[in-house]
C-alpha cells in the first residue's frame, strides 16, 4: 500500500501545474526574453490600446481646437411668397407698396473667439490630456500583464518539460531495478509474485511518463498560441529557472511599486481626473465672454445682383445662466463626491497592494527555505537509492525497499524542481507588482 501512495503522490504532482513540451534537437531555441518579445508583438490587446489611445488623442484636438478662432459662413435666398404691403392714400386714391421685395439674399462669414470662459475650455483640455494619460496607463497594465504571462507560460513549460525528464529517469530507474532483479536471480528463476511487483512498478512509471507528455503536448500549443508562432512548431526553452536569486528590499519596492506599477498609477491618475471634472464644473457658475466679427452682404429683387449692401459688424457677447434651480450646484457636488470617493480607492489599492507585496516577498524567503531544504533532501534520496540497490542486488534488501527508495528519489528531484518553479513565477509576481514589464 506504502507503494502506491508513493506512485500516487508522483501523479498527483505530475497533474498539478500545466505542462510543457519536451524540446528537441532540431527545435527552435526560444528565450526568455523572445518569449517576452514575441508575447508582446503578438499581443491583441496591445493593438486594441493602440487604437483606444488613437481616438482619444482625437477627442483631445477636437476639444483643444475649441480655445481657437472659429469660423461660420452662412448663406440664405428668401421667396416671399406673400409679404405685408403698406397702403395709404395722398389724395389722388389709395396707394399700397409692398414691404418685402419676391427675393431676398444673404451672406456672409462670421469670425468667434473666446476671451475667458473662467477655466471651463483650459480644463476641458487637461481633462482630455489626462484621458490619454490614462490610456497610456492602461497599455502600460496590459504590457505588465503580458509580460508576467510569458513569463508564467515560460516557466511552466520549463516545469513540466524538466517533470517529463524525471518521469523517465523514474522508468528508466525502474528497468534498471528489473535488470538487477535478473542478475540477482540469474542462476535460478526469478518468483512470480517478485516479477509480477518488478513490472507493475515499470507499468506504472511508463502511465506517468505517458501522462506528462500528453499534458506536455497540450500546453505547447497554448505556449505557440501565446507567441503567435505555428502551433506544430518545436521549440526547445534556452533558458532554465532563475537560479541566482535576488535580495529584495522591501522600502525600495514599495516605492517603485507606488511609483511605476501601472495600476495604482491609474487609479491615481483618476484622482486626478475628477479633480479636473470638479474645476470644470465649477467653471459653469462664471460667464463665457466671447468677441465676433461678422461680415456680410445682402440684397433683395431689384438689386440682387447689381447692388448689394455690404453690412459689417464687430463686437463681444457674454453667456452667463442666472438661474437653474439648483442644478449646476447639485452636478458640482457630485464631483466633488466622485474626487473623494476616487481618492479612498487610490488609498485602499495602496493598502491592498503593500499587504500583497508584503505576503509575496515572505512567500518568497519561505520557498527559498524550502530550495535549500529540497537540495539536501534529492542528494540524500540519491545517495539512499544507489545504497538500496547495492543492498538489493548483494541480497539485503527487499524489493519494496528498492521500490521506495527509487520514489523517494523521484520524490526529492519534483520537489526541488517544483521550489525552483515556484521561486521564479515568485519573482515574476514580484517584478508584476513593481511594474518592471510597463514599459517597452
Amino acid at each position: 500500500m506504502k507503494k502506491y501512495a508513493h506512485l500516487s503522490l508522483i501523479l498527483l504532482l505530475l497533474s498539478a501545474r500545466p505542462y510543457a513540451k519536451e524540446p528537441t534537437a532540431a527545435a527552435n531555441a526560444i528565450s526568455l526574453e523572445r518569449a517576452v518579445s514575441l508575447t508582446l508583438k503578438n499581443s491583441e490587446e496591445i493593438r486594441i490600446n493602440e487604437e483606444k489611445k488613437k481616438r482619444i488623442f482625437n477627442t483631445y484636438r477636437e476639444v483643444r481646437a475649441s480655445a481657437f478662432p472659429q469660423i461660420d459662413a452662412a448663406a440664405s435666398l428668401d421667396n416671399y411668397i406673400e409679404s405685408p404691403v403698406l397702403y395709404f392714400d395722398l389724395g389722388n386714391g389709395p396707394v399700397s407698396i409692398p414691404l418685402k421685395q419676391e427675393w431676398d439674399t444673404r451672406y456672409g462669414l462670421t469670425l468667434s473667439q473666446i476671451l475667458c470662459s473662467f477655466g471651463k475650455v483650459s480644463n476641458a483640455i487637461k481633462i482630455a490630456k489626462k484621458a490619454i494619460e490614462l490610456e497610456d496607463l492602461s497599455m502600460n497594465a496590459t504590457r505588465n500583464e503580458l509580460v508576467f504571462a510569458a513569463k508564467q507560460m515560460y516557466f511552466t513549460m520549463l516545469y513540466t518539460s524538466e517533470a517529463l525528464r524525471i518521469a523517465q529517469e523514474s522508468y528508466k530507474n525502474a528497468n534498471n531495478n528489473k535488470t538487477a532483479l535478473k542478475e540477482k536471480f540469474k542462476s535460478g528463476r526469478v518468483s512470480r509474485i517478485d516479477n509480477v511487483k518488478m513490472e507493475a512498478d515499470i507499468a506504472a512509471r511508463y502511465t506517468v511518463v505517458q501522462q506528462a507528455r500528453s499534458a506536455h503536448e497540450e500546453v505547447a500549443v497554448g505556449f505557440n498560441d501565446l507567441l503567435g508562432i505555428d502551433k506544430s512548431s518545436k521549440n526547445a526553452l534556452a533558458d532554465y529557472f532563475i537560479e541566482d536569486f535576488p535580495v529584495f528590499d522591501k522600502e525600495k519596492l514599495l516605492a517603485e511599486m507606488i511609483a511605476n506599477e501601472p495600476t495604482n498609477r491609474i487609479f491615481k491618475a483618476n484622482v486626478e481626473l475628477n479633480q479636473l471634472l470638479a474645476k470644470n464644473k465649477k467653471a459653469d457658475f462664471f460667464p463665457t465672454l466671447a468677441g465676433y466679427f461678422n461680415y456680410s452682404r445682402a440684397g433683395n429683387s431689384e438689386e440682387i445682383h447689381d447692388n448689394m449692401q455690404t453690412e459689417t459688424i464687430t463686437g463681444l457677447k457674454l453667456n452667463m445662466s442666472i438661474w437653474d434651480s439648483g442644478a449646476k450646484i447639485n452636478s458640482y457636488k457630485k464631483t466633488v463626491n466622485d474626487t473623494n470617493i476616487a481618492r479612498l480607492e487610490y488609498e485602499k489599492k495602496i493598502n491592498e497592494a503593500e499587504v500583497a507585496l508584503g505576503a509575496t516577498l515572505a512567500k518568497y524567503e519561505r520557498l527559498l527555505d524550502v530550495y535549500r531544504a529540497s537540495l539536501d533532501a534529492e542528494k540524500l534520496a540519491a545517495e539512499s537509492y544507489e545504497i538500496t540497490l547495492a543492498s538489493f542486488r548483494s541480497g539485503v534488501a527487499g524489493q519494496t525497499v528498492l521500490n521506495d527508495a527509487e520514489i523517494h528519489l523521484t520524490s526529492a528531484r519534483m520537489s526541488k524542481l517544483q521550489a525552483l518553479f515556484n521561486i521564479s513565477t515568485t519573482i515574476a509576481a514580484i517584478e508584476r507588482m513593481t511594474g518592471s514589464g510597463a514599459n517597452p
